[in-house]
């Protein structure tokens, strides 16, 4: 029932291969001292939320955890096979991870995964758990074909945090949404990507080399897209959508297309560097 155990109650103790917490509450720290006793495994079958940290044991390879809401702190590299029964629990990594992910394994009952505050860069493909990202600049590294609305980011407290696509492809936009929390800047990949439905607004689109192609949701107010080094084509429903976007091109190479033709007036005074903007025929009137 102690409401804090550190490292040194281990100490001159041997023998003994698993450490029960169902009838303790608070917090524990395991380290050089619970290494040489022997432990290896932590069970857990209360109800009583937890601190764990055993980010400094390297001996311990097993951990269940109980139905409370638990907080379990280990490094990037520790292979640990995890078990959880309930509650909703943090999985706290305290070291920085400069690619890749993380060792631990059997993560299906952990419901966040913490990194550590400083500059991350990360590929962690974990559907319906939220990573948040530290104190620093973050970045979420993902495939396009393993990113979803399943997947959950949050950029963390500061810092202006990325999400990186590692490669190109068709991207339905309606994947960034409430899905993405403090996440500044979603950057494409280098090559030709399609994003389609784009109405993401608290972070800016930048694209990669290629020719890309975006297109925005109508009724988008406040959507920033930034040029890559590729003559790229941005569309938009039309002329509120344009007025209402931030557009930085490059220059020569790219153009807005207005897609509908309903006409109206275009101020956008938020659009630069852009070669052309292309106006749909055959409707009413545009003035510039």
């Amino acid at each position: 029932g102690a409401s804090s155990v550190t490292d040194g109650y281990f100490s001159n103790k041997t023998g003994f291969e698993t450490l029960n917490l169902t009838q303790m509450s608070g917090n524990i720290t395991l380290g050089s001292n619970a290494v040489t006793s022997g432990m290896t495994t932590i069970t857990d079958a209360g109800s009583n939320g937890k601190t764990i940290d055993a980010s400094a044991d390297t001996a311990i390879t097993a951990i269940i955890l109980g139905s409370g809401n638990d907080t379990l702190k280990i490094t990037k590299s520790q292979s640990i096979a995890l078990t959880d029964n309930g509650g909703t629990d943090t999985l706290e990594i305290t070291d920085q991870i400069t690619s890749g992910g993380i060792a631990a394994t059997s993560l299906s009952g952990i419901e966040k995964i913490q990194l550590a505050n400083a500059t991350n860069t990360v590929t962690l493909n974990y559907d319906n758990k939220t990573i948040i990202g530290g104190n620093a600049n973050d970045t979420f590294q993902y495939a396009v074909a393993n990113f979803s609305t399943t997947d959950i980011l949050d950029g963390g407290t500061a810092g202006t945090d990325t999400l990186l696509f590692s490669d190109v492809g068709s991207i339905n936009g309606t994947n960034f949404g409430s899905n993405l929390t403090s996440i500044e800047i979603i950057q494409l990949g280098n090559g030709s990507n399609t994003v389609t439905n784009y109405a993401y607004t608290a972070g800016t689109l930048i694209g990669g080399t290629g020719v890309d192609t975006i297109s925005n949701t109508a009724g988008t107010n406040g959507a920033k897209i930034i040029r890559g080094t590729g003559a790229d084509i941005i569309n938009v429903a039309n002329v509120t959508d344009l007025n209402n976007s931030t557009i930085n091109g490059n220059d020569s190479l790219d153009r807005v297309v207005i897609t509908t033709t309903s006409g109206g007036t275009i101020t956008a005074g938020n659009i630069t560097n852009i070669a052309e903007i292309d106006l749909a025929s055959g409707g009413l009137a545009y003035t510039i």
